[in-house]
């Protein structure tokens, strides 16, 4: 097979986790070939549900992929549902903004992971965490007074987020946040 032909099967969502592996075999120094599985991996974590016994395969896969130096892959593997929490955990340890307000939207890291990144104080992924459904709400309430307008607005915009969170944002000064907090109050 030629790259074009790899190319074009790393579109098909249905691409089984098998051929995936063939292809990550085939092809791991091909950087053409790597960010197109990287990106199938974000397509397939969006719009593919897995049966248990893909899960196992694709959790495997990932642990495989873990150790591939780029950033498409890390930013895959901070996205997905099913990444192992050590990898997680590495991954939000990276100097790389956009890796960790990755990991911020992922719904299912551990609360312990979201919290250290809220620690970091990045804005980009300060508002990532606000949009979060698993971030938790002793973060919510802090972000809820951010100075910046569009993580107040992600906050009011959560539904994970409490009443009594969304009541104070009815009165926040920009009524954009305060129409959505109202929105989500209803």
């Amino acid at each position: 097979m030629n790259i074009n032909q790899i190319l074009e099967e790393l579109d098909d969502i249905e691409l089984s986790i098998n051929k995936l592996e063939k292809i990550l075999s085939n092809f791991i120094d091909n950087i053409e070939i790597i960010n197109a599985f990287a990106s199938h991996l974000n397509k397939k974590n969006i719009m593919y549900e897995y049966n248990k016994h893909e899960i196992e395969e694709l959790k495997n896969l990932l642990n495989r992929v873990n150790h591939i130096d780029n950033i498409n892959i890390q930013i895959a593997l901070a996205q997905n549902r099913y990444t192992p929490t050590n990898i997680l955990k590495k991954l939000s340890k990276s100097n790389i903004n956009s890796i960790k307000a990755s990991i911020s939207t992922n719904n299912n890291a551990p609360s312990y992971i979201l919290n250290s990144l809220f620690k970091d104080n990045n804005q980009i992924v300060r508002d990532a965490l606000a949009g979060n459904s698993a971030t938790p709400i002793k973060i919510l309430d802090r972000l809820a007074k951010s100075r910046d307008k569009m993580t107040r607005m992600r906050v009011a915009e959560n539904p994970s987020t409490p009443k009594y969170i969304l009541k104070k944002l009815i009165n926040d000064i920009d009524g954009d946040v305060a129409s959505a907090s109202k929105t989500s109050l209803n």
